[in-house]
């Protein structure tokens, strides 16, 4: 009842994709039958598995290394003209910030004894900048 997946030809099918016997005669004239009772497959096969055993892990490192000669100078000519462009450039015009010392006037205003009013009026005038700010103000 238990049918692997190899079992039903799916794509991870262990076996061989049918021969195309057109294709495998074109092959043969152009190169040849290959020599395959003259290969000795198990010394090729001790010589890879030397080899794989014998391969050191490649550190994460070693790519950019093949690249440092580019790398370096590129980067420095980068941080040069970002430098000269930095330095170049104007710097902008200084923001005026609004500080509290608006509501502070207008809560001691209220606290000596000024009504609240004209504490609101001052604290809008110094909020807004402007000189009558009451002029459109429905009363």
């Amino acid at each position: 009842m238990t049918e692997r997946l190899t079992d039903r030809g799916g794509p991870f099918d262990a076996g061989d994709p049918p021969r195309d016997a057109p294709l495998g005669a074109l092959l043969r004239e152009a190169v040849g039958t290959p020599p395959s009772d003259e290969v000795d497959w198990a010394g090729l096969a001790s010589r890879i598995g030397i080899a794989i055993r014998a391969s050191r892990p490649t550190p994460w490192w070693s790519y950019a290394e093949r690249w440092q000669r580019r790398a370096v100078p590129l980067a420095l000519a980068a941080g040069l003209i970002g430098a000269l462009t930095i330095w170049s450039t104007p710097s902008p015009a200084p923001v005026e910030v609004a500080t509290g010392a608006g509501a502070a006037d207008a809560v001691s205003s209220v606290l000596a004894g000024g009504s609240s009013a004209d504490a609101a009026g001052s604290f809008t005038r110094s909020i807004a900048g402007a000189a009558d700010v009451g002029l459109g103000a429905p009363e």
